[in-house]
């Protein structure tokens, strides 16, 4: 039940070759215009996590309904002001957490009746990245920390919805090889 109206890249020639592909009639190369666009009412925040806070106060400032990608954010002030922003303008904020919507995990949390009481969960999430996925990466200003924010958020959020609580706890590790 949604139209793409536009796409938005700093770099236009990606923008076109996106909006060609996606048929969308816009294209933006900043993301304050793409939120004083009228025709947009929702938007999708892909962008390096540095960005995530400053697109996503300027989108919910106009309006606009965001999804944003994960790590929501670089730090829990941002998140708090994001939230509040969203809050504010009375807007849908949502944070692009995947794996709920993988048919096991639902499966999982439906039959969570059926397991019952659960004293721990143990899950391993193993990833092998030979080089960074995108240029960003490799600048932890940018980035932040990536092993949890970026892999470990998937096994919080999907723990957190499962048991439809907030861990108390939360113990982590990673090793490089």
């Amino acid at each position: 039940e949604a139209r793409l109206v536009a796409v938005c890249d700093t770099d236009e020639s990606k923008a076109r070759k996106a909006a060609g592909r996606f048929g969308a009639d816009t294209i933006h190369t900043d993301f304050r215009a793409l939120a004083a666009d009228p025709q947009i009412d929702a938007a999708i925040v892909c962008l390096p996590n540095h960005l995530h806070h400053p697109a996503v106060m300027e989108l919910a400032s106009s309006g606009k309904h965001v999804l944003v990608e994960k790590p929501m954010a670089m730090n829990l002030e941002e998140t708090d002001q994001m939230i509040r922003a969203a809050e504010t303008a009375g807007i849908t904020l949502m944070v692009g957490h995947s794996r709920r919507f993988s048919r096991a995990i639902r499966i999982v949390r439906e039959r969570m009746p059926e397991i019952g009481s659960v004293f721990r969960i143990d899950i391993s999430f193993l990833v092998l990245f030979t080089a960074p996925q995108t240029e960003w990466w490799t600048d932890s200003k940018k980035a932040g920390p990536l092993v949890i924010p970026l892999q470990g958020s998937h096994s919080i959020d999907t723990i957190a919805w499962l048991l439809n609580k907030i861990p108390d706890t939360v113990y982590a590790f990673a090793q490089l090889h």
